[in-house]
C-alpha cells in the first residue's frame, strides 16, 4: 500500500509545484514586462474635468455609485481624469469624486478593473489628517501597490460591501485626530498629483525602479517584481475568498450596467495585453535558458544525464519546429519554455489563425523529429555507432507519441481543429477520453510523468466542460457574421447567467477571450477538413510503414530493443569436468557407474540431453551387472527416461522402472510414487487421469507413513498445479497451502531449503498466473525475511521471482532492485556462474527501464554462453506449443519466455 500511495503523493506534490511555479512565473513575467513613465515635476497626473467629458459607457458604470454613496452621507463633487503611469495603458482613468462634509472625507469612484458580482466599481475613501497627511481606505486593491509615501496612510480590509468598507474607514478616523479644515477639490487634486509624483520617487529611492535605454522610461527591478508578484497572488486569493463568501444578486435592471462594466474591463485588459511592451530576444533567451537548466537538472537526477542530453536535443528540435511555423504565419510573443519532468512548449499568439495555419503549426513539431529519427537510424547503419540508434529511438517515439490523436498532444490538437471545433460537446468527450487514456497509461506503466500529466489534465476538465456548455449556449443566438462588439456583449451576457455567473471575473475574462477567439476564427471548410485529415493520417501511418519496411535492413534488428540497456555483470561460462579422465582412473565398476551418472546429470543440467543420454546408456550397461533388487538399476532407468529424445522413449523407460519395482520389490514400493509422479508428463493422459495418478502416488506414501514428508509436500505442489490447470483455483490454492504447511511443520533440520523454495515458487507462480501479484509478493517477502535460513542460492531464486511480481505491478525500479539482489545472492552462493535466465532477466528489466549504455557489454556476457542458439530455439518451440494449449498454469512462464526471447533475438542479431 505504501508503494502505491508514495508515487501518487509525489505526483500531487509535483503538480502543486508546477501550478505554483506557473502561477508565480506568469505573473512575474508580466510584471517584468511593464514599463513606467516619469513626468516632469510640474506636469499633473490628475486634472479636474467636466462630467460630460467622460465616455458614456464609463459614465454609466460610475453612476451606479451615486445612490449608495448618497445613502452614506456623500454628495457629488466633481469629475477628474488620471493619466496612468504604465506605458501600456494609453487611455486615462476617469473618476467621480464625492464628499462627506460630516467626516471631511472624499470618495473617488472608478470602474472596477476586475468587476465581480456587486463589485462593478471601486471606491477609495480619503480623509485629511493635516494639510500634508491623510488616511486612505481602499477595498481589494492595495496588492497592486508597492510602498506609498510615508504621509499616505493606506488601509485595505478586503471586505464584501461598500458599507463595510465605509464602516472600517470610520473606525480608523475615529481613533485619529482629523483635520478641521474644510479641504477643497483643488486640495484633493493637488494631493493626488503629489502622491503619484512622490510614489515613483520612493520606488526609485528604494531601488525598485531601474532605468531603461528609453528616456524617462523605467521598469521594475527583479526584487520589486518578485515582491509585487507575491502581493498580487496573495491579494487576488484573499479578494476571491471575500467575493465567493458574499455575492450580491444582480437585478435585471442592473444587468446592462454590469455587462457594460465587464465589457469595459475586458477591453482594457485585452488592450493592455496587446500594448504591453514585447520582450526582447535577450529576455526570451534568458527565460529559455533558465527553463532549460531547471528541466535538465530535474531529468538528469531522475534519469541518466546522457539520455537527458538526447531528450533535450529532440525536444528542442520539436518545439523549434512549432516555433518556425508560428513565425511563418505571423504569430506574436513567440517563446519556448521547458517544463521540468514534463517536456517543453512553444508559445505564440494569433487570434485569427486559420485552420490550415494551425494544422501546419501542429505538424511542424513532430515531422522534423521523425525525419531526425530515420536519419539517425540510417547513420547507425553506416557508422555502426549505437549512439545514433538511441537518438533515433528517442526521437521516433517522442514525436510519434505526440502525433497520436489524444489531447493535448499535437495529434489531438489536429483532430480538434479539423473535426471537433464544430461540436463542443464532442470536443469535451474527446478530452475526457484522452484523460482516461493517460490515466490508464500512468497506471500500467507506473510513470510519474504520465501521472503528473493526468492530474494536470484532470484539473482542466471542469474548464473544458464550462467552455463546451458556453459555446453550445452562445451558438444558439450568435451568428458568426456579427461584428466583434456584438460577439463580446453576447458572450459576457451569457457568462453573467447561470451556471457561469458565480465565477470570478478573472476566470470569466479568460473564458470570454477563448470564446471570442473561437467565434471570430474561421471554421475549417469541408475541403480543409478532408485534405487536412488525409495529410494527418498519412503523417500518422507513414512512419510506421517506414519503420517496419526499412529499419530492420538499416539496423539489422528490431529498433525497439535499442531503447534499452542492460548492466554489466560478466562471469565465465560453465566449464565441464574431464569425465573420461575420471573414468580411466576409476578402479571399480561401481565407481565408474557413479562417474557416468554424475556426467549424465551434468549434461542434463546444461540441456545437452543427447550427451547426457549417452552417459546414462553407458551407466546402464554397468547397472545390468547389478542384482535385480539393486535400486541403482531404477536410478539409471530414471536417468535414461529424463534424457530420452522422445516422449515414447521416456514412457518406455519409466514403464520399465515401474515393472522392475513390481517384480523385484513390491506393488506399493515408495519409489513407485516417485516414478508415477515423474512419468506423468510423458504420457498422453487426460487431465483427470493425471490427477488420479498423482493421487495414487500420494496414497502409496500415505500407506508407508510418508504423508508429512518433504517429498510428499513437493508432490502435493504438483497436484495443486494440475488442479490449477483444470481451473479449480480454490482447490489448487488449498493444496499449495497444505504443501507449504507440511514443510513449515517439519523441523528446520528435517526439510531441505530447496524443497521449501520450490513450493514457495510454485505458490507465488500460481498467484502470478491468476493475476494476483500482490499475494505472490506477500508470500515471497515472508520467506525472504530470513535469507540466512534459505541460503544464498534459494534466496536468489525467490528474489528473482519477486522481481517478476514487481514487474507484474509495473513497479520497474523495485523489479530492478530485486533482480540485482538475486544476482548478488547467486554470486555469493556455491554456484559456478550466473544462470543465463538471470542475465536475461537483468537484460529485460534494463530494456524496460530504458538504460542503454551497457547494453553492448551485457550482450557480450550473454554471448559467452555457448548454447544461446539452442535455448532460443527451445523458447520458440515452447511458446509455439503453449500458445494454443490454453494452460492457465503456464501464463507467467510464457510471459517470461517471451521476455527472454526478445533479449535473445537481439543478442543473436549482434553475432
Amino acid at each position: 500500500m505504501f508503494e502505491l500511495i508514495t508515487p501518487i503523493l509525489v505526483a500531487i506534490l509535483v503538480v502543486l509545484a508546477i501550478i505554483y511555479i506557473i502561477q508565480y512565473g506568469v505573473t512575474h513575467f508580466q510584471m517584468m514586462g511593464l514599463r513606467i513613465k516619469r513626468r516632469s515635476r510640474h506636469a499633473n497626473w490628475v486634472e479636474k474635468i467636466d462630467k460630460t467629458g467622460i465616455p458614456t459607457e464609463i459614465a454609466q458604470i460610475l453612476a451606479g455609485a451615486e445612490q449608495p454613496l448618497t445613502a452614506l452621507g456623500f454628495h457629488y463633487l466633481f469629475a477628474e481624469r488620471l493619466e496612468v503611469f504604465y506605458t501600456h495603458i494609453t487611455e486615462p482613468f476617469y473618476y467621480h469624486v464625492y464628499f462627506s462634509p460630516d467626516t471631511n472625507t472624499f470618495a473617488s469612484v472608478i470602474p472596477s478593473p476586475l468587476p465581480e458580482s456587486g463589485q462593478l466599481y471601486s471606491v477609495e475613501f480619503t480623509t485629511f489628517l493635516s494639510q500634508s497627511t491623510l488616511i486612505n481606505t481602499m477595498n481589494g486593491f492595495s496588492h497592486h501597490l508597492l510602498s506609498p509615501p510615508h504621509w499616505y496612510h493606506n488601509n485595505d480590509h478586503y471586505v464584501a460591501t461598500l458599507a463595510q468598507q465605509w464602516q472600517a474607514h470610520c473606525q480608523t478616523i475615529a481613533s485619529t485626530e482629523v483635520s478641521q479644515k474644510q479641504h477643497s477639490a483643488d486640495d484633493y487634486i493637488a494631493m493626488q498629483n503629489r502622491f503619484y509624483q512622490e510614489l515613483l520617487t520612493v520606488w526609485q529611492e528604494k531601488g525598485w525602479l531601474v532605468a531603461t535605454k528609453e528616456s524617462n522610461i523605467w521598469r521594475y527591478s527583479l526584487w520589486a517584481g518578485l515582491k509585487l508578484t507575491r502581493q498580487l497572488v496573495k491579494g487576488h486569493r484573499k479578494l476571491k475568498s471575500v467575493v465567493n463568501a458574499y455575492r450580491q444578486q444582480i437585478t435585471d435592471s442592473a444587468l446592462d450596467t454590469k455587462i457594460a462594466t465587464e465589457v469595459h474591463a475586458f477591453e482594457q485588459l485585452v488592450k493592455a495585453e496587446k500594448e504591453r511592451r514585447r520582450y526582447s530576444w535577450v529576455t526570451k533567451t534568458v527565460w529559455f535558458l533558465v527553463s532549460l537548466l531547471i528541466f535538465s537538472v530535474a531529468f538528469g537526477l531522475v534519469f541518466s544525464w546522457h539520455s537527458m542530453l538526447i531528450l533535450l536535443g529532440v525536444l528542442t528540435l520539436h518545439e523549434f519546429g512549432h516555433l518556425f511555423g508560428m513565425w511563418l504565419f505571423g504569430y506574436r510573443d513567440l517563446l519556448v519554455l521547458f517544463i521540468p519532468l514534463m517536456g517543453a512548449a512553444a508559445i505564440g499568439k494569433k487570434e485569427d489563425a486559420t485552420p490550415t495555419q494551425q494544422l501546419i503549426v501542429y505538424l511542424l513539431g513532430p515531422i522534423p523529429g521523425l525525419v531526425l529519427s530515420f536519419v539517425a537510424f540510417y547513420l547507425a547503419n553506416v557508422t555502426g555507432n549505437s549512439l545514433w540508434i538511441e537518438i533515433g529511438v528517442i526521437a521516433f517515439f517522442l514525436n510519434y507519441f505526440n502525433l497520436l490523436p489524444i489531447t493535448p498532444l499535437d495529434g489531438g490538437r489536429v483532430v480538434e481543429t479539423l473535426v471537433f471545433v464544430r461540436f463542443p460537446f464532442a470536443r469535451f468527450l474527446f478530452a475526457l477520453a484522452s484523460l482516461l487514456l493517460f490515466a490508464v497509461g500512468a497506471w500500467f506503466l507506473n510513470s510519474i510523468v504520465l501521472t503528473v500529466l493526468t492530474i494536470l489534465l484532470s484539473l482542466a476538465i471542469p474548464a473544458q466542460w464550462r467552455w463546451s456548455r458556453a459555446v453550445a449556449q452562445i451558438a444558439k443566438t450568435l451568428p458568426r457574421n456579427t461584428d466583434q462588439q456584438t460577439r463580446l456583449h453576447t458572450i459576457l451576457r451569457t457568462l453573467s447567467q447561470p451556471p457561469f455567473h458565480r465565477q470570478a471575473f478573472a476566470t470569466r475574462f479568460h473564458l470570454a477571450k477563448s470564446l471570442l477567439q473561437h467565434f471570430t476564427a474561421p471554421l475549417p471548410t469541408l475541403k480543409v477538413s478532408i485534405v487536412g485529415g488525409i495529410i494527418y493520417l498519412f503523417t500518422l501511418v507513414m512512419p510506421v510503414y517506414v519503420a517496419s519496411q526499412y529499419l530492420p535492413k538499416w539496423v539489422g534488428f528490431d529498433p525497439l530493443v535499442a531503447l534499452f540497456n542492460t548492466q554489466e555483470d560478466s562471469k565465465e561460462a560453465y566449464s565441464e569436468s574431464d569425465w573420461e579422465e575420471q573414468l580411466s582412473q576409476a578402479g571399480t565398476e561401481n565407481a565408474r557407474w557413479e562417474i557416468l551418472m554424475q556426467a549424465g546429470k551434468w549434461q542434463q543440467a546444461l540441456y545437452n540431453y543427447q550427451k547426457a543420454h549417452e552417459y546414462y546408456q553407458r551407466a546402464m550397461r554397468i547397472a545390468e551387472l547389478f542384482a535385480d533388487t539393486d535400486e541403482r538399476v531404477i536410478d539409471t532407468l530414471v536417468g535414461l527416461a529424463e534424457s530420452a529424445d522422445s516422449r515414447e522413449s521416456r514412457r518406455q523407460y519409466y514403464a520399465q522402472a515401474l515393472s522392475q519395482l513390481e517384480q523385484h520389490h513390491a506393488a506399493n514400493h515408495p519409489r513407485m510414487a516417485d516414478i508415477l509422479e515423474d512419468s506423468l508428463w510423458v504420457q498422453t493422459l487426460t487431465l483427470e487421469k493425471q490427477i488420479e495418478q498423482i493421487e495414487s502416488a500420494l496414497q502409496i506414501r500415505a500407506q508407508h507413513g510418508l504423508s508429512q514428508t518433504e517429498k510428499n509436500a513437493v508432490t502435493l505442489s504438483t497436484l495443486a498445479s494440475l488442479y490449477e490447470q483444470a481451473e479449480q483455483k480454490e482447490k489448487a490454492e488449498q493444496i499449495f497451502l497444505r504443501a507449504l504447511s507440511i514443510l513449515q511443520s517439519l523441523k528446520p533440520a528435517g526439510v531441505s531449503s530447496y524443497s521449501l523454495t520450490d513450493v514457495v515458487e510454485e505458490l507465488a507462480t500460481f498467484y502470478l498466473n491468476w493475476q494476483k501479484p500482490e499475494q505472490a509478493q506477500q508470500v515471497l517477502q515472508q520467506y525472504l525475511a530470513q535469507p540466512d535460513k534459505l541460503g544464498d542460492y534459494n534466496t536468489a531464486r525467490l528474489s528473482n521471482l519477486l522481481g517478476w511480481t514487481y514487474l507484474a505491478q509495473n513497479r520497474l525500479m523495485l523489479a530492478n532492485d530485486a533482480f540485482e539482489k538475486a544476482s548478488t545472492y547467486w554470486n555469493q552462493s556455491d554456484a559456478q556462474s550466473l544462470p543465463l535466465s538471470y542475465l536475461l532477466d537483468l537484460a529485460y528489466i534494463s530494456l524496460r527501464n530504458g538504460n542503454i549504455y551497457v547494453l553492448k557489454q551485457h550482450v557480450e556476457n550473454i554471448k559467452q554462453y555457448g548454447y544461446i542458439d539452442g535455448y532460443t530455439s527451445y523458447l520458440q518451440n515452447q511458446i509455439a506449443q503453449t500458445a494454443s494449449a490454453n494452460q492457465p498454469n503456464l501464463r507467467f512462464t510464457v510471459k517470461r519466455w517471451m521476455a527472454h526471447l526478445e533479449v535473445l533475438q537481439y543478442v543473436l542479431s549482434e553475432q
